[in-house]
């Protein structure tokens, strides 16, 4: 069972939040065919003055955390870290800027 945390600034909608957790669920279940309902994700919204980065970034920064047990092969984290960045591509359908760390911590603004 993957655990998702996603770090974001408080604010958004409800539609926005539970669409960022479709996306990432299905590109879980795409990448590693995990089942539908192994599903453990949450958001964390912070106030603009709790959650501070570079001014290159928009209001929609985002981190999000993905952790996995081990076991799973590096070509199945590649597989994730690509299925969620096409599914976010997919989700803002406008040019974002996705930037991919080791251990599944993708970060999005």
């Amino acid at each position: 069972m993957p655990l998702v945390k996603v770090n974001m600034l408080a604010g958004k909608s409800e539609k926005y939040k539970k669409a960022v957790l479709d996306a990432i669920h299905e590109a879980l279940m795409e990448a590693i065919d995990i089942p539908d309902d192994d599903r453990f994700q949450r958001i964390v919204e912070f106030p603009k003055d709790d959650f501070e980065y570079s001014s290159e970034k928009t209001s929609g920064f985002m981190l999000i955390e993905i952790k996995m047990f081990p076991g799973r092969t590096k070509a199945e984290k590649g597989a994730v870290i690509t299925t969620v960045t096409k599914k976010f591509l997919i989700f803002f359908q406008k040019n974002e800027t996705i930037y991919l760390l080791s251990n599944l911590y993708i970060i999005i603004f």
